[in-house]
């Protein structure tokens, strides 16, 4: 099963548009805690059970999740036709209402660390734009990021639908094993830095440099340790926070760090020109999995 096959059944189920959007709701809540891109969550709750909403209705925020690290995100949820677009218009009002602080049960103060906006279809120009130029990060996520997750759709559309039990967790797929080439090469690599404090790792291409790179760093840094990963251009930097996420053997908390917000820019006007590509690549930070800074 794909995640067209989950959206389509999903089309199904729904009585009417108000429907449709509960359903697409509880769909990106269970699939915010099977896949391991965004890292995991203490708790997700909608927006009209949220304990801190004060009572507000309709801000344009569907769901908040509490990360395990304390922090607050907010998201916002299109079940739209896959050939229309997210238009600027559409997330203004969230844009808006996850900007403003909010206090806790105690009067503490807070502000949403990360906004997402999820949806069934592409993103258009302006909201892209606007999205870009948000003080607090905002991403967007697509359905073709749902099919890079690391989810076993059968199982997760079997818990969707309540056909079979267990948590959320059980649709990850699997972490992958080294193949010998892979395991020769993490062997030299530790071997290696055993008598020396730097070295090179060449692979020719699709051979597996992200993955077997990150098998070789969970095998130098210890549990709970701190590693440098650099990188040349945001689109090798999204797909290896999604290669590393999905196939780590133990948690990662990732932090994003952009080096030049006139790279962002520069970016942005090379996504304008390829918006007809079939092949696009990611060009902005609203595009990674994860806030960046």
């Amino acid at each position: 099963m794909k995640i067209t096959d989950i959206l389509e059944k999903l089309q199904e189920l729904a009585a009417n548009t108000a429907d449709k959007g509960a359903l697409f709701e509880r769909f990106v809540m269970q699939y915010l805690r099977a896949t391991r891109i965004y890292g995991e969550f203490k708790e997700i709750w909608r927006w009209s059970d949220w304990p801190l909403n004060q009572e507000q209705h309709d801000t344009g925020i569907d769901l908040v999740a509490l990360t395990e690290s304390g922090e607050y995100w907010a998201f916002q949820c299109k079940f739209f036709d896959p050939a229309s677009k997210v238009s600027k218009h559409d997330i203004d009002s969230f844009l808006s209402a996850s900007a403003v602080n909010f206090t806790d049960e105690e009067g503490g103060t807070h502000t949403f660390s990360a906004r997402y906006v999820v949806a069934t279809c592409e993103i258009g120009q302006n909201a892209y734009q606007t999205m870009n130029a948000q003080t607090i990060p905002a991403n967007f996520i697509s359905a073709k990021q749902f099919d890079l997750s690391g989810i076993n759709w059968d199982i997760f559309w079997d818990q969707f639908t309540e056909q079979v039990s267990g948590s959320a967790e059980d649709a990850r797929i699997a972490p992958k094993e080294l193949r010998p080439h892979q395991q020769n090469a993490f062997n030299d690599v530790l071997h290696g830095f055993e008598t020396c404090e730097r070295g090179k790792l060449i692979m020719a291409c699709g051979t597996g440099k992200t993955f077997t790179s990150l098998r070789i760093a969970e095998g130098i840094v210890p549990e709970g340790g701190v590693m440098l990963y650099l990188v040349p251009s945001l689109s090798l930097l999204g797909q290896t926070l999604c290669a590393w996420t999905i196939d780590a053997k133990r948690t990662l908390r990732p932090i994003l760090v952009c080096s030049d917000t006139s790279i962002n820019e520069q970016d942005a006007r090379k996504k304008k020109a390829l918006k007809d590509s079939e092949d696009q690549t990611l060009l902005s930070v609203s595009d990674l999995a994860q806030p960046a800074s």
